[in-house]
């Protein structure tokens, strides 16, 4: 089933994904995550579960954190902030 509402975390990874290079197949890889799956996520025909979307988050070096909870050495990647107050950010002290 096809997702047509907006999701701030697969945005970010495809955006990531772009940003750093990594192909779909070496986020599979790190992530333990099947590559269909992944096309899946990124492609927005299904929607990312809540597990999977941590290990490709994790794979990536993203994390998702309150705004509220971002300090200097952090900043928001595109897109940035959901309704709930969360972003996606990327780490840059790792």
């Amino acid at each position: 089933m096809e997702s047509s509402r907006p999701n701030l975390v697969r945005d970010a990874i495809g955006a990531e994904l772009d940003r750093v290079g990594v192909s779909q197949r070496t986020l599979s890889r790190r992530s333990g995550i099947s590559q269909g799956k992944v096309n899946q996520y990124v492609g927005g025909r299904v929607d990312v579960t809540t597990a999977n979307a941590s290990k490709m988050l994790a794979a990536l070096s993203l994390a998702i954190v309150p705004q509220e909870r971002l300090g200097p050495t952090q900043t928001a990647s595109e897109p940035s902030e959901a309704a709930d107050g969360s972003v996606c950010v990327r780490d840059e002290r790792s």
